[in-house]
């Protein structure tokens, strides 16, 4: 449609960039940078698009398979007719497949230089776990857990993504995502590093609004998200949560620098239907558009989390519904630029109280014909019965220049019920013992 955005490759032409290529037939062109030789430069070409299928049976699935330091290299994704921007790259699969098994294990592997997924732990796979593995250079994105369909008599269940690093991913369908769960309930994704992609860093459910879903109790604890979206589309955030998702919890991430090319840079993500979700203990700052957004959803609790430094807005939400959409309370929100709260706010039933907000320029927030509170002044929105309780204050963090946003305004923390957390436990852990 109209100011859509596409690339081309592999197109012919008498001229190519250092580094390009192409190919015609059984003839490879390439454009040498600067120092290659023939005969003293490595190229490489995949052919393979899978390079392992773990394959058993509903009846009789594969059990007690383990990986260990093994480098999975080199797969190709041809696109000879193109590739629509489907959200996460769904419609393509992985390198390393994993279907109707139990207790598969990866550990301290590595996935590089894949044209597509690293992996996909698919149908009927439970309790498999990849560990402190390199997954990088993807032309997609890095791990898929779960089916999109519901069909499943035993979906995909309780298999583990733990202290690995996600980077360098959508190289060729920016579209996709670090880790996605689809149809896929008991998950624990756990002290990852992801970064350098182009959509969201992680994606839990795969319903759309209230109906069926089997992303429940999914838990995405302790990872650290950083430097995604580089401006090149939109819609995203470092966490994204779609459908009914009771039990899941999104606790102790650090989130930061997310950059969309229009709307929807956001940190934290409850997107169409997303329902009884926890969102507490996490660390969110540089956003684009706000360090939390919810489109519409049911019974969320954000709660105890620093927001800091939001582009256009803070806080956003969009559709009014009729029942409790969100709480959203003994937050911290620090900003020195955008808006406060943004959306229909003010129409949505909420409730949004002991925070703490704060701007160097204070009286900013409280001026009478200010609009930072959903459009209206902050006397207004406390009429509302919002932030009722919340303070006016400064967090005092320790050195936001240098990431540290440990606050140490004890008494403003105390009046509203926050309650201090280690962010720098977030990311990959050092184990050497493991």
């Amino acid at each position: 449609k109209k100011g859509t955005r596409f690339f081309l490759q592999n197109v012919a032409d008498d001229s190519l960039a250092a580094g390009h290529w192409m190919l015609q037939g059984r003839t490879h062109t390439y454009a040498p940078r600067k120092g290659a030789v023939i005969g003293k430069t490595t190229l490489l070409a995949p052919q393979l698009e899978k390079l392992l299928v773990v394959q058993g049976t509903q009846e009789k699935p594969v059990e007690h398979v383990y990986f260990e330091g093994i480098s999975f290299l080199h797969s190709t994704l041809n696109l000879p007719e193109g590739m629509p921007p489907n959200q996460a790259a769904n419609l393509v699969d992985a390198a390393v497949m994993v279907d109707h098994a139990k207790d598969i294990r990866f550990s301290r592997c590595r996935f590089s230089m894949i044209g597509r997924y690293g992996l996909w732990i698919r149908e009927n796979a439970h309790d498999c776990q990849v560990r402190n593995c390199l997954i990088e250079d993807l032309g997609a994105g890095g791990v898929r857990i779960g089916d999109r369909h519901l069909q499943s008599a035993t979906p995909t269940s309780g298999n583990v993504v733990d202290n690995c690093t996600i980077r360098g991913g959508g190289r060729l369908l920016p579209c996709a995502v670090g880790i996605w769960i689809g149809q896929s309930p008991d998950n624990r994704i756990t002290h990852n590093d992801i970064s350098d992609l182009y959509y969201t860093g992680i994606s839990v459910g795969w319903t759309w609004g209230y109906g069926k879903s089997n992303a429940r109790n999914n838990k995405i604890l302790y990872n650290h998200i950083r430097d995604i979206g580089h401006g090149l589309l939109s819609d995203m955030g470092a966490v994204y949560c779609l459908g009914s998702s009771q039990g899941t919890e999104v606790s102790h991430n650090v989130v930061h620098d997310i950059e969309s090319y229009s709307y929807g840079g956001w940190g934290l993500y409850t997107d169409e239907g997303s329902t009884g979700i926890r969102m507490e203990n996490n660390l969110v700052y540089n956003t684009k558009c706000g360090g939390f957004h919810q489109h519409y959803g049911k019974e969320n609790v954000i709660s105890n989390n620093i927001f800091v430094g939001g582009e256009l807005y803070q806080v956003q939400a969009t559709r009014p519904e009729d029942h409790l959409s969100f709480e959203f309370s003994h937050n911290i929100i620090s900003f020195d630029r955008g808006k406060l709260y943004a959306g229909q706010l003010m129409k949505i039933k909420n409730t949004i109280n002991h925070n703490l907000i704060w701007h160097p320029e204070p009286q900013k927030i409280t001026d009478p014909e200010g609009n930072l509170f959903g459009g209206a002044s902050w006397q207004t929105w406390q009429k509302s019965g919002r932030d009722t309780e919340s303070v006016i204050g400064d967090p005092q963090f320790v050195n936001p220049d240098a990431g540290d946003f440990t606050p140490q305004n004890a008494p403003l923390l105390e009046k509203i019920g926050f309650k201090p957390f280690d962010f720098t436990q977030a990311g990959v852990e050092d184990r050497d013992s493991d």
